[in-house]
């Protein structure tokens, strides 16, 4: 039996699940028996590799006391993550085999045991798992905030204990060698994103080249990776081509939408293989437009891809990407959103139709949104005799004393404040607008009608021009 050391909070039950296989080989059947708590939220997910979305890939067919059963159709073995009332247990799951999970949260020590066909390797992979949780940090800190020297120990160590776990407990499963690949490429992927995350958090000025050496590919390709839907895989190669390659080239100072298309073209012209140039210029795709919208560049990418593979399995996510942004044109009724002001009141976006409308959304902890502060308050002093432009600040805090108190300790930073306390609340402009972080800025003409969906930053001084256009 595994001891888990990932549980965020106790849960106090005892179920088993068992995965039969239904009509169909690639159909299987989860029973969850539960004998004592019932468990208020089951999901069942894998990840888009491309958008890194999950997926659902379970459906409730019976549900009880002391029963729920879910369907689930996979074309072929990947990975799975099963959350339980927001506990996450990494699976993978293998069509038309059965697989019986037993979890115990009533010890002191929550442990989980499988048995089945694919019991070996979903002990390995809690073992793997736990191994991960207990590296987030090293000696009271987060393995981010180690000195460098720190972490290159600390990193080596990691290395030490995946190691280990494979020499004496994974070469002696009767396994395939592909799946023992898989299986080992996901500690390898951790220990890539370890790598990653340091390297982004710790930059060094005017040095191209990464000291750590993780500017070059961090993990060698393999369709497997891709296959079972790895999203550890999935989020180092997001890593790769949207901040690695951008830094080991040297475009730190070039625009988004130059970066996309250099990155692009680094990688046609390079040493990769055709499937690495198909998933790696996808994933450069699904990045730049991600973050930049449409723009005259990321067409002349999308079209590049479409020409280049036009029978693509990636090419379903980027489309409808596209698509979603397309709704964001120029001319295109901007959805309504709406937040709390400061004083408890309800104001939507809508309610300020017939002006030029300017949102920033921000939040207190975001440090690049707060140094736009002051530029943005000189914005506010070019149109402060002209009411028919608002500045709308769309706060993102969680917690909103936080919010009210920088407000109240800067009495220069005027517009109109709103709070969205949830990216997911009702009325949240977080999905309508595709936004994936912050800062963000939206144009909005006096029509209610989206002028740019991805406006510029107040420091890049051309935010003024824009709205005496509108004036016009």
């Amino acid at each position: 039996m595994t001891t888990l050391r990932y549980f965020t909070y106790p849960l106090f039950f005892f179920f088993g699940f068992s995965l039969t296989s239904c009509q169909g080989a690639d159909t299987l059947k989860i029973t969850l028996h539960r004998s004592f708590l019932t468990a208020s939220k089951i999901n069942l997910t894998s990840v888009d590799m491309i958008s890194m979305e999950s997926m659902s890939i379970g459906h409730v067919l019976h549900r009880a006391t002391n029963q729920t059963i879910l369907g689930v159709i996979i074309p072929q073995s990947q990975f799975a993550s099963l959350e339980i009332d927001g506990v996450f247990i990494p699976l993978f799951l293998e069509p038309g085999y059965d697989l019986q999970l037993y979890l115990d949260t009533l010890s002191r020590q929550p442990s989980v045991r499988f048995e089945g066909h694919s019991a070996s390797a979903n002990t390995y992979l809690t073992k793997a798992n736990a191994i991960r949780m207990r590296v987030e940090q090293s000696a009271g800190k987060f393995y981010f905030e180690l000195s460098a020297a720190e972490f290159v120990t600390h990193l080596k160590a990691t290395k030490g204990l995946y190691a280990q776990l494979d020499q004496t407990f994974l070469a002696k499963l009767t396994l395939a060698d592909s799946l023992k690949e898989v299986l080992s490429g996901r500690n390898q992927a951790n220990l890539a994103f370890m790598q990653q995350n340091y390297a982004m958090t710790h930059p060094q000025p005017n040095q191209p080249a990464d000291p750590l050496n993780v500017a070059g590919p961090p993990l060698p390709f393999s369709p497997h990776f891709i296959q079972t839907k790895m999203a550890e895989y999935a989020m180092v190669m997001n890593v790769y081509v949207s901040y690695t390659l951008p830094n080991l080239l040297g475009l730190q100072q070039m625009s988004s939408e130059q970066k996309s298309l250099l990155v692009d073209q680094y990688i046609q012209t390079g040493t990769f293989t055709p499937a690495e140039k198909e998933y790696l210029r996808a994933k450069n795709v699904h990045a730049w437009l991600t973050l930049v919208g449409i723009s005259p560049e990321t067409d002349v990418l999308f079209a590049r891809y479409k020409t280049s593979f036009p029978h693509s399995v990636y090419f379903p996510t980027l489309a409808q990407l596209y698509h979603k942004w397309s709704t964001l044109a120029p001319g295109q009724p901007a959805p309504d959103f709406y937040g709390v002001t400061p004083m408890g009141d309800t104001l939507a976006l809508s309610s300020l139709k017939g002006k030029v409308v300017y949102v920033d959304v921000w939040a207190t902890w975001c440090g690049p949104c707060r140094a736009e502060f002051p530029q943005a308050k000189q914005l506010q002093q070019q149109f402060s005799a002209d009411s028919a432009v608002v500045f709308l600040y769309v706060s993102i805090d969680q917690n909103q004393a936080a919010w009210k108190k920088l407000l109240q300790e800067d009495p220069q930073f005027e517009g109109v404040h709103i709070n969205q306390v949830s990216t997911e609340q009702a009325g949240s402009l977080w999905k309508p607008y595709l936004l994936s972080g912050i800062p963000r800025y939206l144009l909005i003409d006096q029509q209610g009608r989206i002028v740019q969906a991805n406006a510029d930053r107040p420091s890049s001084g051309k935010v003024a021009e824009a709205i005496q256009k509108l004036l016009f």
